[in-house]
């Protein structure tokens, strides 16, 4: 069965989640962590606010920041290259020029993967 099949019959959507709520992980490709093989919910909601530089987005954070809160709602927010584990050294290699592109990538990759397991996906289980 493939797993778009199996999905529909579990009554859920393209994407892993529920029909009428989107609570569960889903990957496109390989799920290299095996996160959606745990089938966990997740009460949180992730809102992600992208685009070039200079186009406002600190301006709209500065604005839905406060409003989520007054709503009730808590709120944890992380930007790339904040990670504890490689924040300051891909700040530094950057600066410096001194990683190819093949490494400065996996770098962002790490940066990215420790902000999701130490920061996100815990947000994202207490709600």
């Amino acid at each position: 069965m493939s797993i778009l099949a199996e999905r529909k019959q579990k009554g859920l959507n393209y994407h892993g989640g529920r029909k009428d709520s989107m609570t569960r992980l889903a990957f496109y490709g390989i799920d290299a962590i095996h996160l959606e093989e745990r089938d966990e919910l997740l009460p949180g909601r992730l809102i992600v606010i992208e685009g070039t530089d200079s186009v406002g987005r600190s301006t709209q954070l500065r604005l839905l920041r406060p409003w989520l809160e007054s709503s009730g709602y808590a709120v944890v927010d992380t930007e790339m290259t904040r990670s504890e584990l490689v924040g300051a050294g891909l700040k530094q290699a950057k600066e410096g020029h001194t990683l190819g592109p093949i490494t400065l990538n996996l770098f962002y990759a790490t940066d990215f993967v420790d902000r999701f397991e130490s920061q996100i996906l815990p947000a994202l289980r207490a709600g």
